[in-house]
Formats: structure tokens, sequence, C-alpha cells
């Protein structure tokens, strides 16, 4: 069994494609729920990946897509807030 020299923040996705034995493709598709893989291998590499540490990071994907999906809404004051219809 490979040590683990990442914090939980700084799991990669190389770290767990080590840990499980497969390929950092195999990795991705597994996270992002690909119905490619094999039951077997996918539980593999999320057993590594929880082992690991690994743990999902909302923010950390928007900033990479560049995109959070939340609107801001700018007013004068808590009043007009208030009369806001969306």
């Amino acid at each position: 069994m490979r040590k683990k020299t990442s914090t939980p923040s700084q799991v990669t996705v190389l770290d767990i494609a080590a840990q499980a034995g497969v390929s950092k493709s195999t990795v991705s598709l597994v996270l992002h729920d690909g119905a490619l893989i094999r039951r077997e291998t996918a539980d593999r590499v999320r057993h590594a990946a929880s082992e690991l540490g690994d743990v999902y990071n909302r923010r950390a994907a928007e900033l990479r897509r560049r995109a959070s999906g939340t609107i801001g809404v700018a007013v004068g004051s808590i009043r007009a807030a208030a009369r806001i219809r969306l």
C-alpha cells in the first residue's frame, strides 16, 4: 500500500490512480459517474479516493469550469431589496 503523501485538500487524480492501480482517465471517469468502467474497478477507485481522504470540492470545480451558476443582485437599499420579484 502506498503511503499518503498529500493532505486531503491536495489529493490529485494521479494520487488516486496510483493507489488504485489504474490510469488517471479511469479515475476521472469513475469520479464523474462514467458508465464505461467495470463495477469492481470503480469500487477500487472509490475506495482509494476515500482512503486518501479525497473530498469533492464544488468551489474548485466551479473555478475550473469558470462558472458557478450563482447570480448576484445589487440593490440600493434593504427596503428596495424587499420589493424585488425574481
